[in-house]
């Protein structure tokens, strides 16, 4: 049964932080410089934590220019502050947390971490009411859960995003390997189509578990990323491998496109490019009933599942969608696919395969072939 733990380790930690705020004067400090430390930043005024906020860097990272603007070498921090100073972790890798609790447990009286699923350099609200509204649809999809191991990882998620129980979601569900290790083991898969296909990383890993396979779409419209694929091609080798340079949509046309050079490149109202989208339904005749399609597109995955409907509905390819980038994502995403192919045809899974609140990842694996050959060109 779906249960959403009632003890908020979030609300925990804001409690206490401002407690020692208020007796040190007003100061906190923030292990980490990048986007997510000012997340966390954010999100702590926002709930009101009243401090002079300064960032913490390890000692090799801090230029005199940064000293002179006020950031603190970690060595300074732990001989100056560390009896009095909260040290907030503003760093999304988790292992670098473990790291330094670990190792400073018994110098640093106070530690704490927040995480959140930052998609666009923007986080995801994931609050206990949201989930209190939309109950019965999240536990639909926990029933359509094929394995209690993806259930349990649901819930974790779940908890993790509203009462911050991310140690048991990083330690007990997380998969070493994207996509291909857990859930995907053992499937026969011949063609990836690899839907935000970044610098071809999925497609390495496609290959060392799938050494055998026929052939490899890559779906990029972020030119910078597609030079890194070429790039790959060339120095691993890598033979069969298509480069789609489009992105994929409901419909194929024209759209904006926030370009990145990076993973969080991404369809948006906002970009100040335009680039081509195509559907996979006019991919159709490319596909066998032992394809897999990948997606992690930044929040475009139900649209482009859409677009994909007639694929799903007639070969029944297995899917590996990512569903955190939306926190609706997780309840659209599994009944758009359940609507499309009704009982029988999937089993349906949940991996978790990140170092903060993303990469949660839904899976349909397609029961057995239909049948349907294709002509391989």
């Amino acid at each position: 049964m779906l249960v959403i733990s009632s003890h908020d380790q979030k609300e925990q930690n804001l409690k206490e932080i401002k407690e020692i705020v208020s007796d040190n004067g007003g100061r906190l400090m923030i292990f980490g410089g990048g986007v997510y430390a000012k997340i966390v930043s954010g999100y702590l005024m926002e709930h009101g934590v009243d401090a002079e906020i300064r960032c913490v860097l390890d000692d090799p990272y801090v230029t005199e220019e940064q000293k002179n603007s006020g950031v603190i070498a970690f060595s300074e921090y732990l001989k100056e502050y560390a009896n009095e100073v909260p040290l907030i972790f503003g760093v999304y890798d988790y292992r670098i947390i473990q790291k330094k609790r670990e190792q400073y447990v018994n110098e640093i009286p106070y530690m704490y971490e927040f995480h959140f699923a930052v998609v666009n350099n923007e986080r995801i609200d994931w609050n206990r009411e949201y989930i209190e509204e939309h109950w019965e649809q999240f536990r639909e999809t926990y029933e359509m859960l094929s394995s209690e191991g993806s259930r349990d990882a649901m819930q974790a998620y779940l908890n993790a995003a509203v009462a911050d129980g991310f140690h048991k979601l990083f330690t007990d569900f997380r998969d070493e390997v994207p996509y291909f290790s857990n859930h995907l083991s053992g499937c026969k898969i011949d063609r990836l189509f690899d839907c935000g296909a970044y610098d071809g990383d999925s497609a390495h890993d496609f290959i060392d578990a799938y050494p055998e396979y026929d052939r490899i779409y890559e779906f990029e419209p972020d030119c910078s990323n597609i030079r890194k694929i070429e790039e790959r091609v060339v120095n691993e080798n890598i033979r069969d491998l298509t480069i789609v340079d489009k992105g994929v949509w409901s419909d194929t046309t024209t759209l904006c496109f926030q370009a990145e050079g990076k993973s969080s490149s991404s369809i948006s109202d906002e970009g100040e490019m335009r680039i081509d989208v195509i559907k996979l339904d006019d991919m159709y005749d490319q596909f066998t009933s032992n394809s897999l399609i990948k997606m992690d597109i930044e929040g475009s995955e139900l649209e482009a599942l859409k677009g994909a409907a007639n694929v799903i509905r007639d070969i029944s390819p297995s899917l590996a969608i990512c569903v955190y980038h939306k926190r609706e994502d997780l309840i659209t995403i599994p009944q758009f696919i359940s609507s499309l192919v009704g009982t029988g045809v999937y089993d349906y899974h949940i991996g978790y395969q990140g170092l903060d609140l993303a990469e949660l990842v839904f899976y349909a694996i397609a029961k057995k072939n239909d049948g349907r050959k294709q002509d391989y060109e």
